[in-house]
């Protein structure tokens, strides 16, 4: 599994999980402390978080997510918001079909040229079962 990076918002208890490779750390780091942006750093991956998240943000390619679908629908919240980038435009069914098979719901498509995003849902009733 792709290696990830927590951002934890302490005021206000806004999560957002993105994918943050090493050579980027410290970039992350100085822009947080230039927005006002208390953040936590904490490098793991997904299958080991047990937190779940109001936001999840993957940009990775399809490949990876169809492989970590499922650990990113265990740490999104039951009604929380994943998005999901770095997709090609020829590749995105198979994204689709692993979206739709771990239960959750496409709200949004994007497409830029020949990349897709994809803005999912967490389905609250689905995810109780």
């Amino acid at each position: 599994n792709p290696k990830c990076k927590a951002m934890k918002k302490e005021n206000g208890g806004l999560f957002l999980k993105a994918k943050i490779e090493y050579s980027v750390e410290n970039n992350a780091k100085e822009n947080a402390l230039k927005n006002g942006v208390e953040c936590t750093f904490e490098l793991n991956t997904a299958d080991k978080l047990t937190e779940q998240f109001d936001f999840v943000m993957a940009n990775i390619l399809h490949n990876v997510l169809v492989e970590i679908m499922p650990d990113l629908k265990k740490i999104l919240k039951p009604d929380g918001i994943l998005v999901l980038s770095g997709i090609l435009d020829e590749k995105a069914p198979i994204v689709i079909n692993a979206v739709n098979k771990c239960k959750l719901r496409i709200i949004k498509q994007d497409k830029i040229n020949q990349w897709v995003g994809l803005t999912v849902k967490g389905d609250k009733l689905c995810q109780q079962q």
